[in-house]
């Protein structure tokens, strides 16, 4: 056998209320624990992979940007340059 025991505290209203739920539906309380923790690490699991992937593709876009800043053709791009003594009233009044 590859079990282990594993005990915890939990509210009594919370524990009362998993008991009848168990007991009605004829489930045991172990049953429903392990089909919630296999279902909470398969989800968390994935969101992990996920941002994993995400970190990589971050990275990667990051050394690309490097390599094109680095070649000679490479262009840097234009920033709008903003007049603050114009009127921009004035500007865009129909």
């Amino acid at each position: 056998m590859n079990d282990i025991l594993m005990n915890f505290n939990i509210p009594k209203d919370l524990k009362s209320c998993f008991d009848e739920i168990s007991r009605r539906k004829h489930i045991s309380k172990t049953a429903i624990l392990i089909d919630f923790i296999e279902r909470y690490c398969r989800k968390e699991l994935k969101a992990l992979q996920e941002d994993q992937e995400l970190r990589q593709s971050v990275t990667e876009n990051d050394h690309s940007s490097d390599n094109r800043q680095r070649t000679s053709d490479w262009i840097p791009p234009v920033v709008p340059r903003i007049d603050l003594d114009q009127d921009w009233d004035e500007e865009f009044r129909l």
